[in-house]
């Protein structure tokens, strides 16, 4: 079982240990932005509802959605300082506990904080199970897909309050980093920011887009506007029980089967 969290919503994929097909998948869509303490009772909810969530499972794995993460290359990493790294854009709690990834094939290692009471929850239940920064999945994605090129290439991956922009050429990451939006003009503006930044021409570098997005979006249509070269990966169809299907929305889950 693969479980994403974020804020604003859950999503759940159970597939088969042997071949990989699609046995159970559920999206919990929140309405306003949630406190970690609300999502464990919007966790036992969906989990009273839904008898597959009960297992058991071979193995379970837990993905956090947050904006509150950032990229450490491993030469300069200090695990004993790794709360540090967050400081300089995130406000924090004393209280809170931060774990980082280390992101395979690569020098790179994503500091962030989960919510231990869904870890918590997690353990309770099920005992031991993996849990990894969603920014983490991204990278290596990214990684495995740009590993034959040397040209830059940008990917955008798209929640419904942030969005997270990471470029890469020639295996080296050139930027990795979240931004809060509200408007569809904050969102372009801090696109085209990240461009700018490493002065990037946006009519020539191409953009991936993934998560919350399709092309009859209004959002795409703008991106489009400024971007030339953009794309959206083919929805991921399943195979298993039920006619659901895992879209690029969800392809974080989808990588982990």
């Amino acid at each position: 079982m693969s479980v994403q969290i974020s804020l604003i919503g859950l999503s759940f994929l159970i597939s088969d240990a042997d071949s990989g097909d699609l046995v159970f998948f559920h999206e919990e869509n929140l309405d306003r932005t949630h406190t970690s303490e609300e999502l464990s009772f919007v966790l036992e909810s969906v989990f009273k509802k839904h008898e597959p969530l009960s297992g058991p499972f071979k193995e379970i794995t837990v993905v956090f959605s947050t904006i509150i993460s950032t990229v450490v290359p491993k030469p300069l990493f200090d695990e004993t300082k790794a709360i540090e790294y967050l400081k300089f854009n995130s406000k924090l709690l004393p209280s809170d506990f931060v774990a980082y990834d280390l992101v395979e094939n690569t020098d790179w290692v994503v500091v962030y904080i989960p919510f231990v009471n869904i870890n918590n929850f997690f353990f309770e239940r099920f005992g031991t199970f993996q849990y990894y920064h969603a920014t983490t999945l991204l990278l290596d994605n990214i990684v495995k897909e740009h590993s034959l090129s040397k040209e830059p290439k940008a990917y955008l991956h798209i929640q419904k309050d942030f969005f997270t922009l990471s470029i890469i050429s020639d295996q080296k990451l050139h930027l990795c980093n979240s931004y809060n939006y509200q408007t569809d003009e904050d969102f372009i503006y801090y696109l085209l920011f990240g461009f700018e930044q490493l002065k990037l021409d946006p009519d020539q570098v191409p953009l991936s887009l993934s998560g919350n997005i399709s092309q009859e979006d209004s959002l795409y249509e703008l991106i489009y506007t400024y971007i030339r070269h953009v794309t959206i990966p083919k929805d991921m169809e399943l195979a298993g029980k039920g006619t659901e299907q895992v879209s690029v929305k969800n392809f974080l889950l989808n990588q982990l089967r």
